[in-house]
């Protein structure tokens, strides 16, 4: 095991030369090394609802289907109570007897299917976005338990990994590290996202919920390497890594378009219908028309083909 003050010295210099994608995966070699585990999870949780719900996700040696399982039982959790009302300070336990008695065994259950019998959760709340940040390692094997060093490893450590995880985040952004931004697994895993980011997810996706993106989202992601938004004049492109995607939200100048013509616009030139369009805007068709011709004048265009175009343009860069 390497020594507490060298894993930090690498942690520091890694968040600042490596790329996000690798650097996730860093980290949990980073704790490894001082503190060994099975499994982990860094995740942000969302407990303002009366629930608690999965809103970002980064899994090592996890499946994905660990999320839906632990928000079924998260109410009975008494880790989770632990960790929100002793922020910065570890809950390390055994999950037999942590949940032996049987108004609780539905979690024990949990933690047998997920081999999450030891355990070493740690939790802070992020000031910006306010979720409840954690870290979490599990160990398999019901005897191997972790220590009380192990512990006051974590909680040492853990402070710093919130800070370089943020660098990381920071100089990916490069001149502008409060843009908003996720960073999205290839299988629409959620792993991290800006609370504007998550904010424009919601109004454009009003069903959605938890640490996937939409499926119509990550269709489009994959084929177009854009997405446009309705709900705002925003857009999403892509940058593709080696194993997740920097996604950036981008604000689209409107080049003097009112918003409901920006709206008509964007849905129109997806290949909308007026009638389709006049549905989703919640107004009449001649209005729609009205709307698409008032757009063609004031962006240079003359057919739905040409619109498309003009709003596939470079964000930012849109104009007449």
């Amino acid at each position: 095991m390497t020594s507490f003050n060298s894993e930090l010295l690498s942690l520091y210099k890694d968040c600042r030369s490596e790329s996000i994608d690798r650097f996730q995966i860093a980290v949990f070699e980073r704790i490894k090394a001082l503190v060994p585990f099975d499994s982990g999870r860094l995740i942000g949780v969302d407990t303002t609802r009366g629930g608690a719900e999965v809103r970002t996700s980064l899994n090592h040696r996890e499946p994905e289907a660990v999320n839906v399982h632990w928000e079924e039982v998260a109410r009975l959790d008494r880790v989770l109570s632990a960790v929100s009302n002793s922020p910065g300070i570890a809950c390390n336990f055994n999950a037999r007897r942590l949940f032996s008695d049987a108004e609780v065994a539905v979690v024990l259950d949990y933690t047998v299917r997920f081999r999450h019998l030891n355990g070493l959760v740690i939790a802070t709340i992020n000031e910006i976005s306010g979720l409840l940040e954690g870290l979490s390692l599990y160990r398999a094997r019901d005897d191997d338990q972790f220590t009380y060093a192990d512990q006051r490893c974590i909680e040492g450590f853990a402070p710093h990994l919130q800070q370089a995880l943020q660098i990381n985040r920071a100089l990916t952004q490069g001149a502008e590290p409060a843009f908003p931004f996720a960073i999205i697994s290839y299988s629409g895993l959620l792993n991290f996202c800006t609370s504007q980011f998550d904010e424009y997810l919601r109004a454009e996706f009003a069903s959605w919920k938890g640490y996937r993106i939409p499926e119509l989202l990550q269709r489009t992601l994959e084929t177009d390497g854009y997405y446009n938004f309705v709900s705002h004049p925003v857009r999403l492109t892509v940058q593709c890594l080696e194993s997740v995607w920097l996604v950036r939200a981008h604000r689209i100048e409107p080049c003097g378009l009112t918003p409901r013509e920006l709206k008509a616009a964007l849905l129109y030139g997806q290949g909308l219908t007026h009638k389709a369009v006049a549905r989703q805007l919640n107004v009449a068709p001649s209005t729609v028309r009205n709307f698409i011709q008032n757009v063609y004048q004031k962006l240079n265009v003359h057919d739905r083909a040409s619109l498309a175009l003009k709003l596939s343009a470079t964000p930012g860069s849109l104009s007449a």
